[in-house]
């Protein structure tokens, strides 16, 4: 089986992906991606306003997570965790749009504010 960055949730999805990968491959050419959010009818008019706003909003979030990562990062960790562990951490990185690193801060600071609130009531 390939491995594909979007995982096929049915066998029809499955079957969808492997037919327009083998149109790919023989050079044909592709009317509809499987699964596709961004698919839309070639014969519509382009709404060039919300393309650009679409766009706009795109780079807006890579930026705020750019920025994110280098304006909280005082200190690299070098940690070992299991894979299955690092397996679901990169899942939810990609669900929430971020990176491992940033799940793991987030991980981290919920953790110590547990302890210390913790410790307030002992």
């Amino acid at each position: 089986m390939r491995a594909y960055e979007y995982e096929p949730k049915t066998e029809e999805e499955r079957r969808q992906m492997e037919e327009v990968a083998a149109k790919a491959e023989r050079g044909e050419h592709l009317d509809v991606v499987p699964g596709s959010v961004r698919h839309m009818d070639p014969n519509r008019e382009v709404d060039e306003d919300q393309f650009f706003r679409d766009l706009h909003a795109e780079f807006e979030q890579m930026r705020l997570r750019r920025a994110e990562a280098t304006q909280t990062a005082r200190k690299t960790w070098k940690i070992r965790v299991p894979k299955d562990l690092d397996d679901k951490a990169s899942q939810l990185a990609k669900q929430e749009g971020t990176n491992k690193s940033a799940i793991i801060r987030k991980a981290v600071a919920w953790y110590v504010q547990g302890t210390g609130k913790q410790q307030a009531v002992a």
